[in-house]
């Protein structure tokens, strides 16, 4: 019941969100983002390794105030059931991000694709090339140039065999930049 009426309280607050001042974004605004969180195996790449971290940083710079274009790199770290085997996959990656509503609070839609640096302990790394897709949620402070993100997104990487499958579920802070400085 706690938990509902929370939930509740938060989604009243988004209208008074949304209806705060904010900084526009207009062409050639710049947001830089660090971000951190949890990265999840699935298919058969769930079978070999466990739940572990992520941590990501993105520079997304708007062609428009709802549309922006950007690069990321990630660090993604598993454990396995043998305490002395670990997997890493580093990313480099550019993405598109439609933001569905102009305005301090925007949901949007992110789609990607990059390199995929996988490493396994006591074997050579290998790179391959993925794709990758999901939703989320940007809050900007009125009247500042810092905001707020969640965000979750899907992962294929083609790997040999059957390909690595993994989602991450991330949130960070954002620092925007306007062309005119403000």
């Amino acid at each position: 019941m706690r938990a509902l009426a929370a939930m509740v309280v938060l989604l009243s607050l988004i209208p008074v969100a949304a209806s705060a001042q904010s900084l526009p974004l207009i062409p050639g605004s710049v947001e830089i983002s660090l971000a951190g969180g949890a990265a999840v195996p699935f298919g058969d790449f769930n079978t070999f390794v466990d739940p572990g971290f992520e941590a990501t940083g993105m520079a997304t710079f708007y062609v428009m105030p709802t549309l922006g274009v950007g690069a990321e790199g990630a660090y993604n770290s598993y454990g396995t059931s043998s305490p002395d085997v670990d997997v890493t996959i580093v990313e480099f990656g550019a993405f598109g991000k439609y933001l569905m509503i102009p305005g301090p609070v925007n949901p949007y839609v992110k789609a990607g694709a990059g390199i995929y640096s996988s490493k396994v302990t006591g074997f050579n790394s290998v790179t391959d090339f993925g794709i990758n897709g999901g939703l989320g949620l940007q809050m900007r402070l009125p009247t500042s140039k810092i905001g707020f993100f969640g965000e979750g997104l899907a992962y294929n990487v083609f790997t040999d065999g059957s390909s690595t499958n993994y989602y991450t579920i991330r949130g960070g802070i954002s620092f925007f930049m306007s062309p005119t400085g403000n």
